[in-house]
């Protein structure tokens, strides 16, 4: 809620600790460009993982 109601379709959103990768998956369903950063190599697997699956499954959205 807190993307789609700071920002517009087409925005940037910046996530400097992408983690669990929720802020990428968001951003991607609500149609915003994304920055995400995270030193963890275990991150990167887990945005590649969740943004190829969550990211194209609308029945759930935020």
């Amino acid at each position: 809620m807190l993307i789609r109601a700071s920002s517009n379709k087409g925005d940037m959103v910046l996530d400097p600790f992408c983690g669990c990768a929720t802020t990428c998956v968001a951003s991607e369903r609500l149609e915003r460009q994304l920055i995400s950063i995270d030193v963890s190599f275990k991150a990167y697997d887990l945005v590649r993982e969740r943004l190829t699956k969550k990211a194209a499954d609308t029945t759930d959205l935020l």
